[in-house]
């Protein structure tokens, strides 16, 4: 399946290892995020800490491994839109 993430707006991208991420606005703690990528975090505690700890006006998609992870702040400052197309994801 093919994966085509399109933030419009003052998109921030980086990589840590093979995984990408994808950020629109501010993030408190980014060390968590990279963690979390970088292995040092598993799921379960990596989305404790998001909803719990991570504080900023953002919407963040992360893709790790073959899994793809999206979340907004508590207000969905920035909402995200996604769709299935036959053999895309958007």
């Amino acid at each position: 399946m093919n994966i085509d993430i399109n933030i419009s707006k003052n998109l921030t991208q980086y990589q840590v290892e093979n995984n990408a991420v994808s950020l629109v606005g501010y993030i408190e703690k980014k060390n968590i995020i990279n963690s979390f990528l970088g292995d040092q975090l598993n799921n379960k505690k990596f989305f404790e800490l998001l909803k719990e700890e991570i504080k900023g006006f953002f919407s963040i998609v992360i893709k790790k491994d073959d899994q793809l992870y999206a979340a907004v702040d508590h207000i969905r400052s920035y909402p995200l839109f996604f769709g299935k197309d036959e053999n895309n994801f958007y």
